[in-house]
């Protein structure tokens, strides 16, 4: 993730597709589990008002992302 603080935005990439569940690599020793603790941290570091850049997708709000990672 890159966070840019003067524009309130943040770069996700390929840890979140919008559209689907992103890929993870389990033959490299990824788990759910392991992404969504990154969620949880992410969604725990950023501003209440941070917009959200997918890798692929169309761009989201912090509450969008909540309620993602809440599922």
């Amino acid at each position: 993730m890159t966070f840019i603080p003067e524009l309130n935005l943040a770069y996700l990439g390929g840890l979140y597709f919008p559209e689907s569940f992103p890929l993870v690599c389990t033959e490299s020793g990824s788990t759910v589990e392991t992404l969504l603790q990154h969620y949880n941290e992410i969604f725990q570091s950023l501003p209440d008002n941070t917009l959200l850049i997918p890798g692929h997708g169309t761009t989201i709000s912090m509450e969008y992302f909540g309620g993602y990672i809440a599922l």
